[in-house]
């Protein structure tokens, strides 16, 4: 009874509020999400659930960068590297913080980061590649207008907590607003300090109170910056899904416009295959043609059988029928018949002969 007790105890305790905090759920396939173009111009989208043709699905659905669980990540030189677990920390394609997209911050007032959402702590940024530092505005009420700097604490490396000391550093080059709830950071050389391996950063946001009027540092994670990759590689997910139509369009004017060699081959197989039906028909009928001349001459030329038997025999075809033929030394009239008698005429004689 006493071990039943404690473990309901402790199954109470795993379940309060207070580890529920520790441990936050993974964003949700439906969770808002910002896609940034080219020219730094950011779209947010909803994720909706709908039902096509009696399939559940979800429109606008947010990449599986952002969702997904298993990475590939290629480097430039050909490596190919997997990884499982937490998404990475979202990046940017352009140094400037243009081509990415990224998760809404929002409801995450119990986060041991709060207000920041990303990077998490521990996340380890690279010199030269951008990310995107996203925080909560839905907690700063008035002060959504105000103006804020993100400050790079230094972190000691032996006590692992940020020093007022310096080297500090303001991460944001241009002006940003709490409202915002982004930025878009590319660390420098400079942002190492001088190491060579690593360089522990907590992040900060820094601003004037609209109310008290006085100075208000936000303390969120502490990440690692590493030294400048010789390949920078480029993550895929295994669920490569587009951002949105826009990214169609400039993937076409990267390629030079439409495939056009997809579009020819097919053209050229269609115009093969009418040549070659076409050199069918007229073979076919050349053929056909060329068997009924050979019958007409068949039967023209000697009733078949016996003309073919009168060629054997070397006998000569003419095609001229003689009624008469006066020279005809096989007739049994002819007068030049080689017994020099008349056959018809001496029977005729001998049967007058007999009536006498």
């Amino acid at each position: 009874m006493v071990a039943l007790t404690s473990r309901l105890a402790l199954a109470l305790l795993a379940a309060s509020p207070l580890s529920a905090s520790v441990l936050r759920p993974r964003a949700g396939a439906n969770r808002q999400w910002v896609s940034v173009d080219s020219d730094g111009n950011a779209r947010t989208y909803i994720p909706t659930s709908t039902q096509v043709n009696g399939v559940a699905t979800t429109l606008s659905a947010a990449p599986y960068i952002l969702t997904g669980s298993v990475f590939t990540v290629t480097a430039t030189n050909g490596d190919v590297s997997t990884s499982t677990g937490a998404p990475p920390p979202p990046r940017a394609t352009d140094s400037d913080g243009g081509r990415g997209v990224f998760n809404v911050c929002m409801d995450n007032a119990n986060s041991e980061i709060a207000p920041f959402c990303q990077p998490r702590a521990r996340s380890e940024l690279y010199v030269k590649e951008p990310y995107y530092i996203t925080w909560d505005s839905s907690g700063f009420g008035a002060d959504l207008n105000t103006v804020a700097n993100i400050v790079g604490l230094a972190v000691t490396r032996q006590s692992g907590t940020p020093t007022n000391a310096e080297p500090n550093f303001i991460i944001n080059d241009t002006t940003i607003v709490l409202g915002r709830g982004y930025y878009a950071w590319t660390p420098s050389e400079a942002d190492l300090k001088g190491s060579t391996d690593f360089h522990n950063v907590s992040l900060m946001l820094q601003f004037v109170s609209s109310e008290s009027n006085e100075l208000t540092n936000v303390t969120g994670p502490t990440i690692t910056l590493l030294p400048a990759r010789a390949n920078i590689p480029e993550e895929h997910s295994d669920d490569d899904d587009d951002d949105d139509d826009d990214d169609d369009d400039d993937d076409d004017d990267k390629n030079g416009g439409p495939n056009v060699l997809a579009i020819v081959l097919p053209l050229v197989f269609a115009v093969l295959a009418i040549a070659g039906l076409a050199a069918f028909c007229l073979f076919r009928r050349k053929r056909r043609g060329a068997a009924a001349g050979a019958s007409i001459n068949r039967t023209s030329s000697g009733f078949g059988a016996q003309a073919a038997h009168d060629q054997h025999l070397g006998r000569k075809n003419n095609n001229d029928i003689q009624l008469e033929d006066r020279s005809d030394t096989v007739s049994p009239i002819s007068p030049a018949s080689t017994s020099g008698r008349n056959v018809f005429q001496e029977e005729v004689a001998r049967q007058e002969r007999e009536r006498m």
